[in-house]
């Protein structure tokens, strides 16, 4: 059974700007993990990550391809990787301490902090149909303008109505986060599909063990 904050574990071209894409921050936490058909860790290796990065358009197939070539790639990947690995268990911590009715540690809002201040100088405040929207206002040209947006999603999240709805999937060796939308919040699971039909089987199996 994971301890607290130990972790056992395992969407638009502007993500993390509205309640809509606060999910960005939460699939960013989760890809570390061996629940749900136990995907990689996206943050083990900088081509990993950056094809994560493409299928939530972050960044396009293009401009990753202009980070993979780039002189200190290999270098300034590396140290890249420990700052997002270093956000991810950041987020987590925040998340998973709210979740438990907690207040999230003040060094862990402060790294959130740190990424949300640095956004700033690339926002840009659009209308588009009657409606506006922050965006931002270029491609990232640096792998650390990458974890931008996800920190924006993970602000939009805790500023939202939704957070109430935010839980920790109850496998035994699962720790993925996600935003119950069930209508009467009893949704304990990541996936029914996976964690919880796992957890049903689990319990079957105890009860036959023990006779009941």
């Amino acid at each position: 059974m994971p301890t607290k904050h130990s972790r056992p574990r395992n969407s638009s071209p502007t993500p993390g700007l509205g309640v809509a894409a606060a999910g960005l921050c939460l699939d960013f936490v989760n890809t570390e993990g061996v629940e749900r058909n136990s995907p990689p860790d996206r943050l083990e290796a900088l081509d990993l990550f950056l094809d994560w990065a493409i299928g939530k358009e972050l960044i396009d197939a293009t401009g990753a391809a202009a980070l993979r070539r780039a002189p200190d790639a290999r270098k300034d990947g590396a140290a890249f990787l420990a700052s997002a690995r270093a956000l991810r268990e950041s987020l987590y911590r925040i998340f998973s301490e709210l979740v438990a009715g907690g207040e999230p540690e003040k060094a862990d809002v402060e790294i959130l902090d740190g990424y949300l201040t640095r956004s700033l100088a690339r926002l840009q405040f659009v209308s588009s149909s009657g409606r506006f929207s922050w965006r931002m206002s270029e491609p990232p040209k640096r792998l650390a303008e990458l974890l931008q947006p996800i920190a924006l999603s993970a602000a939009d999240l805790l500023r939202s109505d939704r957070l109430d709805r935010l839980k920790e999937c109850g496998g035994e060796t699962c720790s993925w986060m996600f935003i119950d939308e069930s209508r009467n919040r009893s949704r304990r699971w990541c996936d029914m599909s996976d964690c919880g039909n796992r957890a049903k089987a689990q319990r079957f199996y105890r009860r036959h063990s023990q006779g009941v």
